[in-house]
């Protein structure tokens, strides 16, 4: 069994993106001192400083919700849970955080966890820090032009703030498309993700660019001849879409 890890919501998210916290806080200090430096710009300064510093705490407070307040990690959104006949898959690009909890919440019968991440295709700063801090141990690695996996009949399947990170429709047609074949006939695949939509764009400004849209996730499900049997809003920030074969 994997031993778990917990996930520790604002404060890992700020440990693996420091260098975006440093610049955005730096930036913030450079425009007050420059406010009060020169007098007839003092006003557009300070207001602009205002900004930062009101922007940079609506992202740590969301994320801090997200992350540490919201029912995401509780797993309570997943109807009826897993009983211990049930064959789990989870799927990660260099950072795990789920399968621990689903061990040790559920204990199922079967537990493969597999990890796409290429550092080429990849290069995530954030992810490269996460994997230093939590290696992936327990995880075979995932390649993305022939996806194999470690075994089939899987129960439930889990993407979790992951798929987003294969950028090429393609790969990520191919990678659904098998998943498909290793579900079994009653099987479920969970894909969480923040999508490119007005919400996440009010917190993450053009960090939101790095999600996808619903409208693009709508399209791979459909190529990928999965079926959506449900659209959940976990919170105003975090979507689950479940697929059935």
């Amino acid at each position: 069994m994997v031993e778990r890890r917990p996930f520790q919501g604002v404060s890992n998210v700020v440990r693996f993106n420091w260098p975006v916290y440093i610049a955005s806080v730096g930036s913030v200090l450079l425009l007050t001192i420059l406010g009060f430096a020169i007098d007839s710009w003092q006003q557009l300064f300070f207001a602009m400083a205002l900004f930062g510093v009101s922007f940079t705490a609506l992202t740590l407070f969301a994320t801090w919700y997200i992350y540490d307040r919201s029912p995401l990690y509780e797993l309570e959104w997943l109807e009826h849970g897993l009983d211990q006949n049930a064959r789990v898959l989870v799927i990660h690009s260099g950072f795990d955080e789920l399968s621990t909890i689903i061990d040790s919440k559920f204990k199922p019968k079967e537990l493969d966890i597999v990890d796409f991440y290429d550092p080429i295709e990849n290069p995530e700063p954030s992810i490269a820090r996460a994997r230093k801090i939590y290696p992936s141990d327990h995880s075979t690695t995932l390649q993305l032009e022939s996806p194999e996996f470690p075994s089939t009949g899987y129960t439930h399947i889990f993407f979790f703030f992951a798929a987003h990170e294969i950028r090429e429709e393609n790969t990520r047609i191919r990678l659904f498309s098998a998943l498909k074949e290793v579900m079994a006939p009653e099987g479920k695949l969970f894909v969480t993700e923040h999508l490119r939509d007005v919400n996440n764009y009010a917190i993450y400004a053009h960090g939101a660019l790095h999600f996808l849209s619903q409208k693009t996730w709508n399209q791979t499900f459909v190529r990928s001849e999965l079926t959506l049997v449900k659209h959940l809003r976990i919170t105003p920030f975090v979507h689950n879409f479940t697929l059935c074969r």
